[in-house]
């Protein structure tokens, strides 16, 4: 899987300034996923993930939406933590939720 995410990705060809490419593998649950991340910094510092190429292999598929559905939901739900992002959170004395980021786009 990272070996097909990397290809798919161009992952050796340089890059512009600015730009750059992370990349991950995980193997939960029975399912191997690999993930290519290219991202662009602007002068001011905020991240911009441009792409993402993912590649999974979850074993027998019946439904082929239904993973790909979980997979682009993940690359959403994932986007904001690899720029920084912090998870909501409540404080004790109130019932509202605060989200601060630092920048990051999808």
């Amino acid at each position: 899987m990272l070996e097909l995410a990397a290809e798919r990705a161009g992952w050796g060809v340089s890059l512009p300034a600015g730009s750059g490419r992370g990349i991950a593998l995980l193997h939960a649950f029975g399912s191997y996923v690999a993930q290519v991340a290219d991202v662009t910094v602007s002068k001011q510092g905020d991240v911009r993930v441009r792409r993402v190429v993912c590649a999974v292999d979850c074993g027998t598929v019946v439904n082929p939406d239904i993973v790909k559905a979980q997979m682009e939901s993940g690359i959403v739900f994932g986007s904001p933590g690899r720029c920084g992002v912090r998870s909501p959170s409540r404080t004790a004395a109130s019932s509202s939720t605060t989200l601060t980021t630092t920048g990051c786009y999808a």
